[in-house]
């Protein structure tokens, strides 16, 4: 799932958001479809990969950020194999670092959140940032 934040100039709730090519609001997507993908289609998510989140305010980010752990991915946590781009949102919350445990590609990820790592982890592509 490809998912790519679009700019809003008064930095409304009403942010498009583009999945896999699909426009939504993020404010319906948080509301409504996250949750009825992961509880009605049962839909698995295997990679999320999030552009342009730097453009939400605080309060939108850190509402996103949730929503895509507990209504979007959920339970399913164990069928992941790629994030990216939550790096704005998250400076390495327990449930990201659970994910960066058995995900084959993560990133950006930065040196304090490296250091948080308590077990051997094997990535196929990691995106390590200098700051």
């Amino acid at each position: 799932m490809e998912m790519a934040v679009e700019n809003s100039l008064d930095g409304d709730p009403t942010d498009k958001v583009y999945i896999n090519g699909s426009e939504y609001t993020l404010e319906m997507l948080t509301k409504k479809y996250f949750r009825f993908w992961n509880e009605v289609t049962h839909l698995k998510i295997q990679r999320l990969r999030v552009q342009n989140a730097s453009i939400l305010t605080v309060d939108q980010s850190e509402s996103f950020h949730e929503a895509i752990h507990s209504q979007l991915i959920g339970d399913n946590w164990k069928s992941m194999k790629t994030l990216t781009g939550m790096e704005v949102m998250c400076n390495g919350c327990s449930k990201c670092q659970k994910l960066i445990e058995i995900v084959e590609e993560y990133g950006p990820i930065g040196i304090e959140t490296i250091k948080k790592i308590e077990n051997p982890v094997h990535f196929k592509k990691l995106i390590v940032t200098d700051g």
